[in-house]
């Protein structure tokens, strides 16, 4: 006679949530299949021997991997406090030789790293935006910088020929909101600026306001 087909549907989902849930449905089966009258059969013997036996294993890898999870935070705990006297000992060790070492020849001697100082050249910004947000009714110049240089200066103009006609915008920031304009074309253009010199302007780049 062949076996009447299941009736029952079973949920495996949940127990596989995490490795705990795994182990206590494997737990909970090694406790209680091996009492059921269905472990007779050779088919389910076999297959709940076989997860008893995955459960045990999953134990001990879960087991091994906590022990040694402990260890890794054991270790780095470890690790940082050593970094930290390093520096300690780092800061200290740079520091004395800052009073000693009269040359670079010097502090090379120590092993010791010396600073060199990078200054930019005054450079003109690499170019810039002049857009107008119709929805905003606005005018937005954004300038693009040069490396290292981070303040710029800002002007428009209606006539970029006449060399008056330009009018300079307030702030060394890159991004300008300018004042509302009548329609028209204007014509923007920027530099950057230290505080002993100001590059050559850019290209002027132009914006029609209809």
């Amino acid at each position: 006679m062949k076996p009447l087909p299941s009736v029952v549907q079973l949920s495996p989902g949940p127990a596989k949530h995490d490795v705990t849930t795994r182990i206590a449905a494997g737990v909970k089966v090694a406790n209680i299949a091996i009492n059921s009258a269905l472990y007779a059969q050779a088919t389910v013997k076999a297959v709940v021997d076989t997860m008893n036996a995955d459960t045990a294993d999953l134990k001990a890898k879960l087991d091994a991997f906590n022990t040694a999870r402990a260890s890794l935070n054991k270790a780095r705990t470890a690790l940082g406090l050593s970094v930290g006297v390093w520096d300690n000992g780092w800061k200290v060790l740079c520091a004395t030789g800052e009073q000693v070492c009269a040359t670079a020849d010097d502090a090379n001697s120590l092993a010791l790293p010396v600073l060199t100082r990078k200054s930019n050249q005054l450079e003109v910004p690499l170019g810039l935006d002049f857009l107008y947000n119709t929805r905003k009714d606005q005018a937005r110049i954004h300038v693009h910088r040069a490396p290292g240089m981070d303040a710029v200066v800002v002007q428009y103009s209606v006539d970029p020929i006449t060399a008056t006609s330009w009018v300079e915008l307030d702030g060394c920031g890159a991004i300008h909101i300018l004042p509302p304009l009548n329609a028209g074309t204007y014509w923007a253009r920027a530099a950057s600026k230290t505080a002993r010199a100001t590059s050559a302007w850019t290209i002027p780049v132009s914006l029609i306001i209809k």
